[in-house]
C-alpha cells in the first residue's frame, strides 16, 4: 500500500501513478480534451495531414499539442483503396542494464493494405496502464480511393468537461415537462391530460442542436389508472421538439405519463 499523494521524504510519485488516477477519473481510452482547435485534423495536400493545437488522454497519460504539427502519409494507388491509421507510438526505455525509463511520443501511421476496399489496418496489442513499454494508439483516419485522399477523421471521441455536464444536467423542468441530460444521453417526460388531439400538445422548450436525436424517437403513454395506451405517444423529433400526438384523434381527460431516453445523435 502506498500514499500516493502523501509526503514521503523522498521523490515517489510516478508517470504511472498520475497515468492510473486521470484513467481513473475520465476513463481508460483515449480522448481530446475541449482545448486549443481539439486537434482538428485536416488536409494540406495529398500527402500531409495537419493536427490543430490542442490536448488529449491516451491511456492515462496527458498529451498536448502547442502548435500545430504536420503528419506525413504515403501516396494513394492507381485504382485501388486505402485506409490508414495515423497514431499515437509510445515508447518507454527498458533497454540494457540500467533502462532510463524515460517515456516519449511520437506520431506514426499505420499503412492499410491496397485493394477494392479500405480495410483498416491491423494494430499492434499494447497497453500503457497495463505497463506495456511500446504502445500504438490510432487517433485518426485517413482513406485514399485511386489518388485521392481523403479528408482525416479523429478516431477518438471528445470528452465532455465535468463543468458542462454539472450545468446542463437539469435541461428544463416544469410540472408537466422534464428534459435532463445525464452523460451523453438525455431524458425525456411528460405529464398532462390529452385535450386537443387535433393539435397536439408541444413542449415549450426546444433541445439545443448539439443535443439533438438524429431521428424521431417515441414511447407510448400510460394512463392514470395503469397500462401503456398506445393511442398517445410522446415524441422528441430531430429538430428539437418534443410533443405528445393524439394517434386515434379522441380527447382523454385523464392524466397520462411518458418518459423516454435517447443517445445524444443517435
Amino acid at each position: 500500500m502506498e500514499l500516493v499523494t502523501g509526503k514521503a521524504g523522498v521523490p515517489h510519485v510516478s508517470s504511472a501513478d498520475d497515468g492510473r488516477r486521470i484513467a481513473g477519473e475520465v476513463g481508460a481510452g483515449s480522448y481530446v480534451l475541449q482545448t486549443g482547435g481539439r486537434l482538428a485534423p485536416s488536409l494540406v495536400d495529398a500527402n500531409t495531414v495537419r493536427f490543430a493545437t490542442g490536448d488529449m488522454i491516451v491511456q492515462g497519460r496527458h498529451i498536448g499539442i502547442t502548435s500545430p504539427e504536420d503528419v506525413k502519409v504515403a501516396s494513394g494507388s492507381q485504382g485501388k483503396k486505402r485506409m490508414d491509421y495515423i497514431c499515437v507510438h509510445y515508447s518507454r526505455d527498458v533497454s540494457g542494464p540500467s533502462p532510463t525509463l524515460v517515456e516519449t511520443v511520437e506520431w506514426t501511421v499505420l499503412r492499410g493494405t491496397p485493394g477494392t476496399d479500405a480495410t483498416a489496418p491491423s494494430v499492434p496489442r499494447g497497453s500503457i496502464l497495463d505497463g506495456d513499454s511500446d504502445v500504438t494508439v490510432p487517433i485518426s483516419s485517413v482513406t485514399f480511393d485511386g489518388l485521392t485522399t481523403g479528408q482525416p477523421k479523429l478516431l477518438i471521441p471528445e470528452l465532455t468537461p465535468l463543468a458542462t455536464l454539472g450545468d446542463s444536467v437539469s435541461l428544463y423542468e416544469t410540472k408537466n415537462w422534464g428534459v435532463v441530460r445525464v452523460g451523453m444521453t438525455v431524458y425525456v417526460r411528460a405529464v398532462l391530460i390529452i385535450a386537443d388531439p387535433a393539435e397536439g400538445i408541444t413542449c415549450p422548450y426546444v433541445i439545443p442542436e448539439e443535443l439533438r436525436p438524429s431521428h424521431a424517437w417515441s414511447a407510448a403513454m400510460v394512463t392514470e389508472y395503469g397500462g401503456a395506451d398506445n393511442s398517445y405517444r410522446l415524441l422528441v423529433m430531430p429538430d428539437g421538439t418534443i410533443k405528445v400526438h393524439s394517434m386515434s384523434g379522441k380527447t382523454d381527460h385523464r392524466n397520462h405519463f411518458a418518459s423516454l431516453s435517447y443517445p445524444i445523435g443517435m
